[in-house]
């Protein structure tokens, strides 16, 4: 990949799977790695996107979640709320 010249390396495995692969290979090129999970689908309309009045509220989250709730139930309730408690122990927030 040095060889190469590139200068990022876009990644699209979805998390947590682009994330590991992104920390065990960065460290070996010269590029900046950047995990996109499903952008790209969802740029080249694969995924379809949400109302855009949940777009517009923050809400697209929440549309994939009612689409797909057995892949991304995890993610969003266990995941996030252990990353939300770290991060508020980390900081001192009680």
């Amino acid at each position: 990949m040095n060889e190469s010249g590139a200068d990022f390396v876009w990644i699209a495995l979805g998390a947590p799977r682009q994330e590991i692969f992104c920390n065990k290979l960065a460290e070996r090129t010269n590029a900046v790695w950047i995990a996109v999970g499903g952008a790209f689908n969802v740029i080249s309309g694969v995924i379809p996107r949400a109302p855009q009045w949940m777009q517009d509220h923050g809400l697209e989250w929440f549309y994939r979640l009612a689409k797909e709730p057995g892949r991304l139930f995890k993610r969003y309730f266990v995941t996030n709320t252990k990353f939300l408690w770290y991060l508020f122990k980390e900081k001192g927030v009680k």
